[in-house]
């Protein structure tokens, strides 16, 4: 399965309930370009049963917090994705991070994944770190 990383890093200076995912303007342009790709395949694909699938609330998905706690359809969360980039730039919560990553790999299944890759975030600072061991190590320090 093809896959793309967007990297984030975490803003903890924001009064919210968890540390927000900022995201560089490249890939805020990228997210807004799939999300905008997602509902432009509603009206191009042919099968009725992708436009009905995508009309209807999926249990995958997070809940609409202006609609009742139900939850989006794919529709619903892609547009609400774009409203939130135009509205407040490159910050996403680890939520909204999580709901693009299933969203993704929901259209992933309806299509190649070539067509349409998989998107995972990943914070920024924790690839920089490498736990792992050099080679030598053991036998340095034991």
């Amino acid at each position: 399965m093809t896959k793309q990383i967007i990297y984030y890093r975490s803003k903890t200076n924001i009064n919210t309930r968890n540390p927000l995912c900022e995201i560089s303007p490249a890939d805020h342009n990228h997210i807004m370009k799939v999300m905008k790709c997602y509902m432009d395949l509603a009206q191009a694909d042919p099968r009725w049963q992708f436009e009905d699938w995508f009309m209807k609330s999926h249990e995958l998905l997070p809940k609409e917090k202006y609609n009742n706690w139900k939850r989006n359809s794919p529709k619903s969360y892609s547009q609400g994705i774009i409203n939130k980039l135009n509205q407040r730039g490159c910050d996403l919560s680890p939520q909204q991070c999580q709901g693009i990553e299933q969203l993704s790999k929901l259209i992933s299944e309806w299509y190649s994944p070539e067509l349409c890759p998989t998107i995972e975030f990943k914070n920024r600072l924790e690839e920089r770190i490498d736990r792992s061991r050099p080679a030598g190590y053991d036998s340095l320090f034991n």
